[in-house]
């Protein structure tokens, strides 16, 4: 026992120093598909990326990066496969949970992109983002009135996204509801001057009409 444990004491500072050289020359692997990323270079990150997925399967970072970069090159059934291995390591990562979302919201399948972005909102219920996807997404499936509340919900936490303004001026309009259309197209002309030409005309038609 006692040549054993002196084995150990020589032998730990060796394995000590190959597992930090190991990390070391990961973070180079990891930095460079970053860097291959930032270039549009998928297929490059994804060659520095499988090194690092080699080694270390079950680290996720490396899996949404891999899943990333399939997403950016069409391959959805792979990035699908890696956002999903982040998941069986954290059910509750929201930003796997979101890029699946997208890529089914991508694929038009929106009943299951609307089950991941859903989900977000319920783990994070401050995040305009989510809801405003959810929202998005409900518009896409026919859905007015689930759009219209997840919209408003957006627009409560973010009053100065301009994208959700927009979306609920349009709803207003269609459902006839002219005063709510036109508060929001003011709250959009008062945030953004350039707030598009057809939405000044659209205001002075519905004060001529309240007229």
């Amino acid at each position: 026992m006692k040549l054993l444990a002196f084995l150990a004491i020589l032998l730990f500072p060796i394995f000590g120093t190959a597992q930090v050289e190991d990390s070391l020359q990961l973070e180079q692997y990891f930095a460079e598909a970053e860097r291959r990323i930032a270039a549009y270079d998928f297929d490059g990150a994804l060659r520095q990326l499988s090194t690092c997925y080699i080694r270390r399967p079950g680290h996720i970072p490396y899996l949404l990066r891999i899943g990333y970069c399939h997403t950016q090159l069409g391959r959805y059934p792979d990035a699908k496969l890696f956002y999903g291995e982040a998941l069986k390591l954290d059910s509750l990562h929201t930003t796997a949970l979101s890029a699946l979302g997208s890529i089914y919201e991508r694929e038009r399948n929106y009943r299951k992109a609307q089950s991941y972005f859903t989900q977000l909102t319920q783990i994070d219920s401050t995040n305009s983002y989510y809801y405003k996807k959810s929202a998005n997404i409900a518009l896409h499936q026919g859905d007015a009135i689930h759009s219209l509340q997840q919209f408003i919900k957006a627009h409560s936490l973010n009053p100065a996204d301009t994208e959700v303004i927009t979306r609920l001026s349009t709803i207003y309009l269609a459902m006839d509801e002219l005063g709510f259309a036109a508060e929001m197209i003011e709250k959009g002309l008062r945030l953004d001057q350039a707030y598009t030409e057809q939405r000044i005309g659209q205001l002075k038609e519905i004060i001529h009409f309240q007229q």
